[in-house]
């Protein structure tokens, strides 16, 4: 019991995967050969993962389903000719509660994940999420025009004229 709570207050304190978004690899990963064999995942942990990631998206098509509801209440009621504003913050607050539930639901699967790899396994597989984060900004800043800012300079919407109509009849 010490341990677990030992290793849940290491994972909320120190931020290096849950503070930045880790997300698994999409996909059945677990069963991806590359992937396999540079994780060195076992027969065993193949099957451990298979079964809780399973486990944990039963419930998380629920959740998601919740949230779905929940956010078509909330467009309903805010909506409505006949606005009725304790209505529409107890749906907000419906909303905010089925997403926390499903990202909770996302924490135990990460947890449940991180419990049958090996402190080495999970680091690669953080190192690895980096090193696609790091080739993703770099095939960005590698597209024409990208200055680093969301839009090129001269862009609509940045103090620039949008271009003149062109064609017959426009001069």
């Amino acid at each position: 019991m010490r341990r677990a709570l030992v290793f849940l207050l290491a994972v909320a304190t120190s931020g290096l995967a849950w503070g930045a978004g880790m997300r698994m690899p999409p996909g059945k990963w677990w069963d991806n050969p590359r992937l396999v064999r540079y994780l060195q995942l076992s027969a065993d942990q193949q099957k451990k993962i298979h079964d809780a990631v399973f486990e944990h998206a039963e419930r998380m098509i629920d959740l998601n389903a919740a949230v779905k509801r929940a956010e078509l209440k909330l467009g309903d009621l805010a909506q409505r000719q006949s606005f009725d504003e304790r209505a529409v913050r107890a749906a907000f607050a419906g909303l905010q509660q089925a997403r926390q539930n499903l990202e909770a639901e996302r924490f135990e699967l990460l947890v449940s994940v991180r419990k049958v790899l090996t402190t080495g396994q999970w680091k690669k597989m953080i190192d690895l999420r980096e090193e696609m984060r790091r080739r993703r900004a770099d095939r960005r800043r590698m597209r024409p025009g990208f200055e680093g800012q969301r839009r090129r300079p001269g862009a609509v919407g940045q103090g620039a004229q949008p271009p003149a109509p062109q064609g017959p009849g426009y001069r």
